[in-house]
């Protein structure tokens, strides 16, 4: 990412001038890079004694426009939706070039609720905050009650089972996930109709999408404008928390997600209960989801992302009951 990292720092003079901000003083400070099949990206801070500072993000895959003015109209419409919000808030867009795919907003000071869970003393009032947040977000434009319909779901799963059956899709252990393919398809039928409410979603609600600063909880990386059920950004937030920071000897044979977790997540959370009868199904599919993420073969990959297949192994073992 050396070359992509020195085309972001080679453009930021044209963005900032784009805002107004003379380009000259700033360094950058800090920098974030993700490079994964169809998404990489590279974000950067840059700061200047005295001066504001500004986040610059530049989007190599997807490499269409579209895309990227997809994610600054959500970004836009989300600051605006929770401009005048006490402790929640999105940060707004103060320039794009999309023809180079590339963002700029305020720097937002504070650390993410992924960093602050490092420490398991933080974990119940940051999972507060986060529910909180999520709240703000998803009842700060309409919200619609609905029948729950899992069937576009179910086809997408089932459409990667077919592609992991045939090889023409690899995955870790595919036993592991085609069994639980097999045991979330009943639940599908359980679920058929059951109240749920639909309201614009994060799409990709996980502790390095939220940044904890004072009394203000701020969410950023909002994908597309999107309305679903609400229980779509719960299941991925707490999937993502759950096989990254949960302590797993608190998660009992058949739960997905920990009591202390979903306590402390649903005292923030108040658009549904934490009995929401979609909440099981929905954390079982995008764990699923989520181990199609993982190496193919995780004992040569790096010691995280092995520790990662680890902790998702005795998740899949005590939620799914899969050896």
């Amino acid at each position: 990412m050396a070359l992509t990292e020195s085309l972001t720092l080679q453009d930021w003079p044209l963005i900032a001038r784009a805002a107004g901000v003379d380009p000259a003083p700033y360094a950058m400070a800090r920098k974030w890079i993700k490079d994964e099949r169809g998404q990489a990206h590279v974000t950067l801070a840059m700061t200047a004694p005295g001066s504001p500072g500004f986040i610059v993000k530049q989007v190599f895959e997807p490499d269409d426009a579209s895309s990227t003015a997809q994610r600054a109209t959500a970004q836009i419409q989300g600051a605006a939706s929770l401009a005048g919000h006490p402790g929640a808030r999105v940060p707004a867009i103060i320039a794009t070039d999309l023809n180079r795919r590339i963002l700029m907003m305020p720097l937002v000071a504070g650390d993410t609720a992924f960093a602050l869970c490092d420490d398991p003393e933080h974990h119940a009032s940051v999972l507060e905050r986060c529910g909180a947040w999520a709240t703000a977000f998803h009842a700060a434009r309409p919200t619609e009650p609905r029948q729950f319909q899992p069937r576009t779901i179910m086809d997408h799963l089932g459409k990667l089972a077919d592609e992991v059956s045939r090889g023409a899709k690899k995955a870790a252990d595919p036993a592991r996930f085609q069994a639980m393919v097999s045991a979330i398809r009943p639940m599908a039928a359980q679920v058929q109709g059951a109240p749920t409410i639909s309201a614009v979603r994060h799409g990709d609600l996980q502790g390095r999408n939220l940044i904890l600063d004072g009394d203000i909880t701020w969410g950023i990386d909002l994908s597309p404008v999107q309305t679903a059920p609400v229980g779509y950004d719960i299941a991925r937030f707490l999937m993502d928390h759950m096989w990254t920071h949960a302590p797993l000897a608190a998660l009992r044979p058949g739960q997905i997600v920990s009591d202390p977790v979903r306590d402390a997540f649903f005292r923030g959370y108040r658009l549904t209960p934490q009995d929401d009868a979609t909440l099981p199904f929905l954390m079982r599919v995008r764990f699923a989801l989520d181990w199609l993420s993982l190496p193919v073969n995780p004992q040569a990959a790096p010691v995280r992302r092995l520790l990662q297949y680890e902790r998702m192994r005795e998740m899949a073992r005590l939620a799914f009951g899969i050896a």
